[in-house]
Order: C-alpha cells, then sequence, then structure tokens
C-alpha cells in the first residue's frame, strides 16, 4: 500500500541536531513524537491518539504572575524604562540582558533586616547608597558589579530626562576596580616549545 499525502493541522516536521527528521504533533505549547510513517494507517492513529493526550483545551493553571510594583516606585520605573524608546532601540540580546540584572535589582532585598524587595522602593529614597548597596551584592563578580551599576545608571539618567527623578543617584557609585596582576610574559623557552 502506498502512503498518501495528507494536510494535517498541528503537524510539525523537525530536524534535530544530527540531521534525523522526525514528525510532531503540536499543540497547546506541547508535544508528542510520532514514530510511524506519514500517510500510512498506523501514522493516522498515532496522531489521533497524540491529538487525545494533547487534549482540546489549554491547560489551566493557578500560578499567579508577579504584580505590578507600585507607581512611582523603582520597578514602576524599570517597566517605564522597559517600554521606552531608547530601551527598544538597543539589539535584542542587550535588552535581554538589561532587563535581567536589572530586574535582579529589583528583586534584592531593600535591607538586610528588611525582607521587602528593592523594586518597592519609592524613587525618592533611591540614594547612591542604595545603589552602592545594589552594586556591592555582586562584589564577588567585578563585571557583574559593574554592570549592574552601569544599567542603574542608564536607567536614572533616562528617568531625569523625561522628569521622573531630579537627579541621577548611580552617578556618584564607583566602578568595582579588577585586581588582577596583568598577563604573563612568554619566556624565550615558551616561545620554542
Amino acid at each position: 500500500m502506498k502512503p498518501t499525502k495528507l494536510d494535517l493541522p498541528y503537524l510539525s516536521p523537525e530536524t534535530d541536531r544530527h540531521g534525523n527528521r522526525a514528525v510532531y504533533v503540536r499543540r497547546y505549547g506541547r508535544r508528542i513524537r510520532i514514530r510511524h510513517a506519514p500517510g500510512t494507517p498506523a501514522f493516522l492513529e498515532a496522531y489521533t491518539a497524540a491529538l487525545d493526550a494533547l487534549g482540546g483545551r489549554r491547560r489551566t493553571t493557578t500560578a499567579i504572575g508577579p504584580k505590578p510594583a507600585p507607581r512611582g516606585s523603582l520597578g514602576w520605573l524599570g517597566a517605564q524604562y522597559f517600554a521606552s524608546q531608547e530601551f527598544k532601540a538597543l539589539d535584542r540580546q542587550s535588552q535581554a540582558t538589561r532587563r535581567l540584572v536589572l530586574e535582579s535589582c529589583f528583586r534584592e532585598p531593600y535591607r538586610d533586616d528588611d525582607p521587602d524587595p528593592m523594586g518597592n522602593c519609592p524613587l525618592v529614597h533611591v540614594t547612591a547608597l542604595k545603589v552602592k548597596r545594589l552594586r556591592d551584592l555582586k562584589a564577588g563578580k567585578p563585571g557583574a558589579a559593574n554592570n549592574r551599576r552601569k544599567y542603574l545608571s542608564a536607567l536614572f539618567g533616562g528617568a531625569v530626562e523625561v522628569g521622573l527623578m531630579k537627579f541621577n543617584p548611580a552617578r556618584d557609585v564607583r566602578r568595582v576596580k579588577y585586581a588582577s596582576e596583568g598577563f604573563h610574559s612568554w619566556t624565550v623557552e615558551e616561545g620554542l616549545a
């Protein structure tokens, strides 16, 4: 019996990293592989079973997303910045990196004795000392600490430009210095080896 060509919904032919072709039934963000040759009766049975297994409707979740930060807070300012043209002008990788770094700052505790996140801190209470604390929480990784300072400075600089803040509190926070002995110079013996 010759296989017939079928145009079925939810089919997704894919090639894996080894160059192997496979056919999946994809629905609602999940997928099931069909291991039979397309167009055969066994394929149609597996397709029907996969559709049944994936269900006819989306699964409902009881997960609750993060609640938005209060207006006038650091987290609120971050949301404004992520929607700004300045942020959208960055390439996708830069946007993703900057967003991850800033959102990690917003999740840091307000103080060591106060677990409330920094994202809830009112903008009027954001000082150079708070920015320095956020930087110093990554002090073991000088590059990460300096990136926090740099991205917070960009966030506050944009807020100053549009009148949401009077000054940039990150401006007065210095970069972390790298402790490095430099590079080893090759000796003649190492160069000949």
